[in-house]
């Protein structure tokens, strides 16, 4: 959405495609599935830049994404996945001379800039709000490990169980 935002084509890729609609409304020009056959082959060397925001490695083919890195591309991954992660080997960095690197949180400075565009934009997130509390609470972790989340989790009600 922000990429979108500051003029950029935007691509999602997701396992299924089960979001597809909801990266197309929030502004995908494209999107891929990787459990579809072949899903990297019609994009390799088509992507500067690649965010990586999984928090999963299960079924993770990170060489199958870095064939879609155009020359001197770049990976940056802000997910964090609670498995081990990826192993990287130098044969898959070779061919397109692919950078892989992560973010920082950002600064106080990046942060209001980020909020100007959403205001200038019209950007709004995609929030689902779950009561606080023991059920609420195990229905969010239990929806988040299922990968049912669209597109994050609020917790409401602080005052009522808090106050």
């Amino acid at each position: 959405m922000f990429a979108k935002a500051l003029g950029a084509e935007t691509w999602a890729i997701s396992r299924s495609r089960a979001k597809e609609a909801d990266a197309r409304k929030l502004g995908a020009d494209g999107y891929i599935a990787t459990a579809e056959e072949g899903w990297e082959l019609p994009h390799q060397y088509s992507f500067d830049l690649i965010i990586n925001c999984a928090n999963s490695s299960e079924g993770f083919d990170l060489a199958r994404y870095l064939s879609m890195m155009d020359v001197h591309g770049r990976w940056i991954s802000v997910g964090l996945p609670e498995e081990e992660g990826q192993v990287i080997k130098a044969q898959n960095l070779i061919d397109n001379g692919v950078l892989i690197g992560a973010s920082h949180l950002g600064s106080r400075r990046e942060m209001l800039e980020m909020l100007q565009l959403a205001a200038d934009k019209g950007l709004q997130g995609w929030v689902e709000g779950i009561a606080i509390g023991e059920e609420g609470l195990k229905e969010a972790m239990l929806r988040m490990k299922k990968g049912e989340v669209r597109y994050r989790f609020t917790l409401t009600g602080y005052e009522k169980v808090f106050g």
